[in-house]
This record gives C-alpha cells, sequence and structure tokens, in this order.
C-alpha cells in the first residue's frame, strides 16, 4: 500500500494482478524472436526426448532376441549385432541433438530474460523518479533501490521459464500419457495413483513459497534501507560512536531476514522432498509391477525400459508444470507490488506515459522565456502531513479558487500573500521552521499550495507543463548534490539538447558567472574531471559554485536560492556573493534567495520576513529596521547587530 504526500494512503490500482495483465507486460518488454526461437528447439528436445525412449526399448529388445543359451551360458550371437549398432547411431545423434538444442534454448531464455529484466527496471525507475517530493518522504530509498533489482527478477520467472515449462509440460505430460497407457495401462494406471496428492501438495506448498519469497525481498530491502543509511552517514556515524548501534540495528534486521528464511525453507523443503517421496513410491511401485508382468511372459524388457522412459517423460511434464503454478503465485505477488510503483501517477505535474514523452512535451510547449515574469503568491497555505493532521481539528474552511472549492486545514504557512517583481532581487528570512524553504519549494513545484494559488504573469503555475516550467528555473540547494559525473556534465545536467548545441561555449559562460571557471582550470582534466561520488573530490565552496554555474548554464528567468553559502567558508562565501551581485546588477533574472547573510540582506531589492508565529512582513531592509520592531530584534539576535534608538 502506498502513501501520497499528503498522509492518505492510496489503494492499488489494481490489487489482484490478474495472470493476463502479468502477461502482457512481460511481452510488451520480451523479445519475441528469442522467445519463439526458444520454444521451438524446446519443443523438438521433448519429441526427441520420447523418440530416445522408444529407441532404447527397440535396443533392449534387439539384444534380448540376440541372446542364446548354451550349457547354461548367454552368450551374444554376432550376426544380429547390425541392427544395434543402426540404433546406437540414431540413440547418439538424438542424444547430441538434445544437447546442443539444450544449450541453445539456455542461451535464448537467458538472453529473453535478462533484456526483459533490464526493461521492467527501466520502466519502473522512469516513474519513480517522475514522483513528487512528498513520495520520497513516505518511502525508505533503501527499500525503493531493492525493490527496483528484486521485484522485476521476480515478475519476469513467469515468462523467461514459465513458456518452456508450459509447452515442454503439456506436451510431456499429454505424450507421455499417452505412450505409457499404449505401452502398458495397468502401469500407466500405478503412475496415476500420485496425481491427487500431489495436486494437493503443490497447491498448498506453492502458496505459502511464493508468499514467504515475496517476504525475504521485504525483509532484504529493510536490511538494505538501514545498510544505506548508515553508510551514507559514515562521518556522523563514527563522530558519535554510532558503530556498535548501526551494527545492532543491522543485526536486528538480519535476524528478521532469517526468521523469514527459516518459513521459507520448511515449506521449500516439504514441497521438493514431499515430490520426491511420491515419485520414490511410485517408481518402486511400477517396478514391482513391471517385474512381475516381466516374469509371466505379459511384458518385454525392452517395452519395459521403454515405459520407464515415457514415464519419466511424463513425471517431468507434472514437475514443469508444478514449477509452473509456484512461479505463477509467486510472479503475481511481486508483479502486485511492481504495478503499485509503475501505475503511480505523480500528484504533481503531468501524465505522461513516460519520461522522454514528457521532457520532449516540455522542448515544445512554449518557447525559452526571454524575460523574467510576475510571480505573485496569492493567499497560499500549506502543511505537510503530519502537521495537517495535527492542525485538523483547529478548524476548516473553504477557499474558491477558479471556481473550485479547496477544503484545507490552516498550517505554518496560511494565507500568505507578496510579489517577486521581474528582474527583482527578493530575500526570504526568518527563524528556522516558520516554512521559508517550503515557500521557495513552490516555485520548482516539489509541493502544491494545499489553498491559494502562485501566478506566473497572470497565468496559474498549476496549469505550466511542470516540465517546461523546471527548464525555465534555476535552483541552487543548501547542501549542493553534485554527480559522479563529469564538471561539464554537472554544469550542463538537465539541459534538453535544444539548450546545449553549443554546451562546451555554455558551460564555460554559466562557470564564469558563477565564479568556478578558475578552480576548474586548476582540476587534473579541468572540465572532464570526474567529481567522485557525492561530489567527493570537490571542497564544498566548489561544489557550491558549481551547483550555481548548473542554474545559470540554462539562462533562468527565475533563480531559487536555498540559503547556498550557509556552510561554506570565507573565500568560498565571498566567491559565491560575487557572482550573485553581479546577477543581481543585470536584472536579467529574478532571484528568490533564502539566507541568512546580513550583507545579502542589505542588498536585496526587497526582503520577506517570517516571524515565528507565520506572520509576513515586506520591505527593504533599511526601512524594515525603522518600522519594524519584530524585525529588528531578529536582526540583532541574529547577526548580534546592535539596535538604534527608538
Amino acid at each position: 500500500m502506498l502513501q501520497s504526500a499528503t498522509g492518505v494512503k492510496e489503494k492499488p490500482a489494481d490489487a489482484t494482478v490478474t495472470v493476463k495483465r502479468l502477461m502482457s507486460e512481460l511481452w510488451d518488454k520480451a523479445e519475441p524472436g528469442l522467445v519463439i526461437a526458444a520454444l521451438v528447439l524446446s519443443l523438438c528436445v521433448s519429441l526427441s526426448a520420447f523418440a530416445r525412449a522408444h529407441v532404447y526399448g527397440r535396443i533392449m529388445d534387439v539384444a534380448a532376441a540376440a541372446i542364446t543359451t548354451s550349457s547354461g551360458q548367454m552368450s551374444l550371437a554376432l550376426g544380429p549385432f547390425a541392427p544395434l549398432r543402426t540404433l546406437f547411431l540414431k540413440l547418439a545423434g538424438l542424444r547430441l541433438f538434445e544437447y546442443s538444442s539444450n544449450v541453445a534454448v539456455g542461451v535464448l531464455f537467458a538472453l529473453a530474460k535478462w533484456r526483459m529484466s533490464a526493461r521492467l527496471r527501466l520502466e519502473l525507475f522512469g516513474n519513480l523518479i517522475r514522483q513528487e517530493q512528498g513520495f520520497f518522504k513516505t518511502h525508505s530509498v533503501g527499500t525503493l533501490n531493492s525493490r527496483l533489482v528484486k521485484d522485476p527478477d521476480e515478475m519476469q520467472k513467469i515468462f523467461s521459464e514459465g513458456p518452456e515449462n508450459v509447452l515442454a509440460g503439456f506436451l510431456n505430460t499429454i505424450l507421455g500419457l499417452y505412450f505409457t497407457f499404449r505401452t502398458d495401462w495397468r502401469m500407466a494406471c500405478v503412475a496415476l495413483l500420485e496425481m491427487p496428492l500431489l495436486v494437493v501438495l503443490v497447491r498448498r506448498a506453492s502458496r505459502q513459497v511464493g508468499q514467504y519469497g515475496l517476504q525475504q525481498n521485504d525483509a532484504m530491502a529493510h536490511c538494505s534501507a538501514v545498510a544505506n543509511e548508515a553508510l551514507s552517514t559514515i562521518p556522523t556515524v563514527q563522530a558519535n560512536g554510532g558503530e556498535a548501534t548501526e551494527k545492532k540495528l543491522f543485526g536486528r534486521a538480519i535476524d528478521g531476514f532469517l526468521r523469514v528464511i527459516y518459513k521459507t525453507l520448511y515449506w521449500e523443503t516439504f514441497l521438493r522432498y514431499g515430490r520426491r517421496l511420491l515419485y520414490h513410491i511410485t517408481d518402486y511401485s511400477i517396478f514391482i509391477l513391471g517385474m512381475w508382468l516381466t516374469v509371466h511372459g505379459q511384458l518385454t524388457i525392452g517395452r519395459y525400459v521403454a515405459f520407464r522412459g515415457y514415464c519419466a517423460r511424463f513425471s517431468e511434464g507434472i514437475e514443469k508444470l508444478a514449477d509452473m503454478y509456484q512461479s505463477i503465485a509467486t510472479s503475481r505477488r511481486a508483479s502486485q507490488r511492481y504495478f503499485e510503483l509503475v501505475d503511480r501517477k505523480p500528484n504533481i505535474g503531468d501524465a505522461q506515459d513516460s519520461v522522454s514523452d514528457a521532457v520532449a512535451m516540455a522542448d515544445n510547449f512554449r518557447p525559452h522565456l526571454t524575460q523574467p515574469p510576475l510571480i505573485e503568491y496569492c493567499n497560499v497555505s500549506f502543511a505537510y502531513p503530519a502537521e495537517s493532521a495535527t492542525l485538523a481539528n483547529a478548524g476548516r474552511r473553504t477557499n474558491e479558487v477558479n471556481g473550485a472549492a479547496k477544503d484545507t486545514a490552516t498550517g505554518p504557512i496560511d494565507r500568505v500573500s507578496f510579489e517577486l517583481p521581474p528582474g527583482s532581487f527578493t530575500a526570504l528570512v526568518g527563524p528556522s521552521g516558520v516554512g521559508k524553504s517550503t515557500l521557495a519549494s513552490f516555485l520548482l513545484r516539489f509541493y502544491e499550495p494545499q489553498n491559494g494559488s502562485i501566478m506566473v504573469d497572470g497565468e496559474e503555475l498549476g496549469d505550466l507543463d511542470v516540465h517546461w516550467w523546471r527548464q525555465q528555473v534555476g535552483y541552487v540547494e543548501q547542501e549542493a548534490a553534485v554527480f559522479n559525473r563529469t564538471v561539464h556534465e554537472n554544469i550542463c545536467y538537465g539541459l534538453s539538447s535544444a539548450s546545449t548545441s553549443d554546451s562546451s561555449a555554455n558551460v564555460r559562460r554559466a562557470a564564469k558567472a558563477a565564479h568556478a571557471h578558475e578552480f576548474i582550470q586548476r582540476l587534473p582534466y579541468q572540465y572532464a574531471t570526474v567529481c567522485g561520488e557525492r561530489g567527493g573530490r570537490l571542497s564544498g565552496g566548489q561544489k557550491q559554485r558549481l551547483a550555481l554555474a548548473r542554474a545559470l548554464s540554462r539562462d533562468p528567468c527565475l533563480l531559487v536560492l536555498d540559503e547556498p553559502t550557509a556552510s561554506l567558508d570565507t573565500e568560498s562565501e565571498r566567491a559565491v556573493a560575487d557572482a550573485l551581485e553581479e546577477l543581481r546588477r543585470r536584472n536579467s533574472t529574478t532571484v528568490l534567495m533564502i539566507t541568512h547573510r546580513l550583507e545579502t540582506v542589505k542588498k536585496a531589492d526587497n526582503v520577506l520576513f517570517f516571524d515565528r508565529n507565520g506572520e509576513m512582513t515586506a520591505g527593504r531592509h533599511e526601512d524594515l529596521m525603522r518600522d519594524k520592531p519584530r524585525y529588528r530584534r531578529f536582526v540583532s539576535s541574529e547577526w548580534h547587530t546592535q539596535l538604534p534608538d527608538e
């Protein structure tokens, strides 16, 4: 069951995945040529196995007829060996054909299997990265990674093994049944005695094995999430002496995984050895009956050997069908979880069928903005899921926006209204926890206001294509995200081909504007230098300037900066501040900057101050210092500035 950003659990689109839906999805991701070729060869192998059983029987009968008895001694008459030689050649030919065909079948099905798994993972990953920010607040990245790897593997088993098992299973079962009854109906009836018990055993055990198999995946996903959290925060773990704590938590996760393994092992063992026991009981009964019939002259040795071959094919067919039943049970459960994720539509943005379709639509949606737009926040309200639940009883109200009623609860951001004039530089300040980052995130549509609206040149932001709009916006986080790619690839990251026709010049221009060109030139391979995992080969200031260059490389009409200098040293902070000052002087981009830097606040065209009660005050720094006591007290406490005499 998925949970949305609003805290409401979402019911899967299809709680019970049908075999038809499952097979349709798998066939769409398969390569029919490989599968059909493998099935044809598999069919030929099954027919060859029956022919081989017949040849075995003929060899035994011919050999028995050639044996003569003389003075109690058995000797082989050499004359009749010629027919045996021919039969041995046929047997060798059949064996060689089956061996080479099985190799080909294995290769073809393996190719189809891994290509199918890769396509299933690609589609799932493509839909995951389209989800809104709130989705990732309620889903562990480690768990999603595990499901991305394991669920497609569980799903594709029904297709990579299923067609062969179904075809060979039905063929071996039907032909085996026909030839066993044709050879001797009495032994055939004995061979069928195990069927009712086998059906009950397979149905019961397969259901349990399939269920516990997915529980194994969930338990391993939890282990992955615990390990991922610890390893991704290793400096914090080691600095606080948390190694023993993390090992203990991971040990609990592993214990949970082992408990599921124990349950699975019981049912797998019960199924495997229960089937073997039934097979051995049936085989022993057939052996006794066959020998009795042979001794009484009602069955030849050759026909008995042939019957054993036919019976082996029949048992193999039953086993393949049983395996198929188990695969269906497991795949349906895995596919239910897969389809929950792959069918999920993001709560924010457009509902294109794929990321590539969405980007293509964004490229053709409208031209790049040449002038910064007027942005207006109109009575915007928002509360995160936990806050919404807590505040719901405080009173609800209905707000009419464009004729549609929106029912919301009052929250930390309550009926906020302000403007970002075109080309202006606005500083957003206030104590921590008052919603500054959330207000800024609305401009990237990471979240949607629960009430009110945001207008862009008179058009509601929610009506704009989200992918096109994000191409117009530059964004720099407090902790810059740098990928394990080259400097050049990091700067032009996310730009469409139309925007990067002269990418090298564009990248260098953006790097110079962000005051990053100088340090890039000192790197071992300059713009071709790989930054390392999470930018590990760069300092904090270098990563921040690289992120600013990335934002500037798209010539944004709007630049959103979330405390970009908060964790920088003085020199790096000055470099970033100089780049922003040059940008402010050009007035070619609207800038909204969350900052705790007094010099930036003083230079801003407009300051938006939010106090701990959620009340907003707007104006220039000098005016607010003169007219707003709360703002003066905040400045004094934040930057230790002496208050002017009142």
